[in-house]
């Protein structure tokens, strides 16, 4: 299964432990983690039950984009409404589509914010979608491995239900260079240059900036996005590029 576990700065080293276990219940192995507190010590261990392999193989990152970099298809969750609208599903929608992904040999990320704050904007634009679990008014707090558990059952309960439709499936033809979904690397890469850009020719000025990019983000971080499209996206930023400087040029 092509899929991993982000935990952004998590607080707590039996927090830790006990999404190890929800993982290793669900069969899901590969965990990262973004500055997380040392969880190299017994609760976490012990609150792993047995699935110490797991703590063993993480991976320690210093940022969410590193953490994600390699992957195509990143689903934030959190339990606020957002001010700007943001792509947001329900669990079992949001993984049908990670199903999807995963059995297209696509690196799928399910991204959890820090316990007692939650993922943050700049962190939220990194994700494609965001999922929501409907829990009660009156009680709207999930523990970690809590959150993790529901997502990766869903999850199971899917791919499961394929496994039983597909007696006989059929042999899927090799995904073309252009259906290849787009990492994150390569989406940052691609926001990088839009933005730059645009505050060239002036497009993006002044102190809404922020809330400018993020709607534009939005605009684009839709799942699917390939590498195709990045390539022909950059392509029509640096003709752009090109031009602006020669209009420059000219001028003087």
């Amino acid at each position: 299964m092509t899929v991993r576990v982000v935990l952004v700065e998590p607080t707590h080293p039996g927090n830790i432990g006990a999404v190890a276990r929800a993982m290793g219940n669900m069969g899901v192995r590969d965990l990262s983690m973004v500055r997380p507190v040392d969880f190299r010590v017994e609760e976490a261990r012990v609150r792993s039950a047995k699935n110490e392999e797991i703590l063993a193989n993480a991976h320690e990152c210093e940022s969410l984009a590193e953490a994600i970099r390699d992957c195509s298809f990143v689903i934030g969750t959190s339990a606020r409404v957002r001010t700007i609208g943001w792509p947001n599903l329900v669990p079992r929608e949001a993984m049908r589509q990670v199903a999807r992904a995963s059995d297209q040999g696509e690196k799928v990320a399910l991204v959890f914010g820090p316990e007692s704050a939650g993922l943050s904007n700049s962190q939220i634009d990194q994700c494609d979608i965001l999922v929501r679990i409907p829990v009660s008014d009156s009680a709207p707090s999930i523990n970690l491995a809590g959150s993790v558990l529901i997502l990766l059952y869903e999850l199971r309960v899917i791919q499961l239900e394929s496994l039983i439709g597909d007696t006989e499936p059929d042999e899927q033809e090799p995904k073309r260079k252009e259906d290849r979904m787009a990492t994150q690397k390569q989406i940052q890469g691609f926001f990088e240059h839009l933005f730059e850009v645009m505050e060239n020719v002036e497009f993006i000025s002044g102190n809404p900036r922020d809330i400018l990019k993020r709607k534009i983000r939005r605009i684009f971080l839709r799942p699917g996005l390939t590498e195709d499209e990045v390539n022909i996206l950059r392509g029509f930023l640096k003709s752009v590029n090109k031009k602006t400087v020669n209009v420059e040029t000219n001028s003087d």
